[in-house]
């Protein structure tokens, strides 16, 4: 194919990387004329930013043998770290620099999608209506999460009907595993300790939680604050819990 403007370079590559993602496989061959040496593939396609920009993602769903589409995705670096030291403080520096440390490929759609309206959209005050649709689409998010963490919390199954398979999988193993350890300390000592071993769990996964937030906002917290969540995301608390049930002397009152 032979590209007659940036313009096409942009729209074929993006093109090109959202039907691979969609599990299509198109031929790479497409871009085999774009393969020239540095400077003049810099010469000639000067500061396209936005092609240079799907071209680098298109190459990073390049599979074995693509020899052509990840030296496209090479020769792309040079004149887009190049923008980025002439332009720092323009609008789309900050989504050029996140693109590539963090190819849409092997990051999270929602977290992307996120960093796009914060470094460049908004930045524009374009897409008004785009940005309203998807605050409220992460408002809904939002919503159904804290419904799906206050039933795992009471230690429910049914609310996990919309997790992914692989938290399915997780929590069906530790409900499994400590309703097993309970039934076996039962059967030992004669009480049930089920209900201090959830509230143990709870309490890791919150702090762990809590950890999460100030990741994706950005918040550092201070030393003290940092320190007494830490002291429950380490987990030694649970272990230290479903020891003291496995000792041979224990009594625990009704009420625990």
């Amino acid at each position: 194919m032979i590209f007659v403007s940036s313009h096409q370079i942009h729209e074929v590559a993006l093109a090109f990387r959202l039907l691979r993602q969609g599990g299509y496989h198109v031929n790479s061959d497409l871009f085999d004329n774009l393969k020239c040496s540095k400077n003049i593939f810099s010469v000639k396609y000067g500061e396209d930013v936005k092609g240079f920009i799907a071209l680098y993602e298109a190459s990073q769903l390049s599979i074995e043998g693509e020899v052509s589409l990840n030296d496209l995705g090479y020769l792309c670096l040079d004149p887009l770290q190049a923008w980025l030291l002439r332009h720092h403080d323009h609008d789309e520096a900050r989504y050029v620099s996140n693109t590539l440390q963090y190819p849409i490929h092997y990051c999270l759609s929602r977290f992307m999608d996120k960093s796009i309206f914060i470094n460049y959209l908004n930045a524009k005050n374009e897409w008004n209506s785009l940005d309203v649709l998807a605050k409220i689409n992460s408002n809904i998010v939002r919503l159904m999460n804290q419904n799906e963490i206050i039933e795992v919390s009471r230690w429910e199954m049914t609310g996990t009907t919309n997790l992914p398979n692989f938290m399915k999988i997780t929590l069906s193993a530790l409900y499994k595993v400590t309703n097993d350890f309970s039934e076996m300390v039962y059967k030992k000592h004669g009480f049930n300790p089920i209900d201090t071993l959830k509230k143990s769990w709870v309490r890791l996964l919150n702090a762990f939680l809590k950890e999460a937030i100030w990741l994706n906002c950005g918040h550092l917290a201070r030393a003290d604050e940092y320190l007494d969540n830490g002291i429950v995301s380490t987990g030694v608390h649970v272990v230290l819990i479903h020891a003291f049930f496995l000792l041979d002397h224990v009594q625990v009152s009704q009420s625990n």
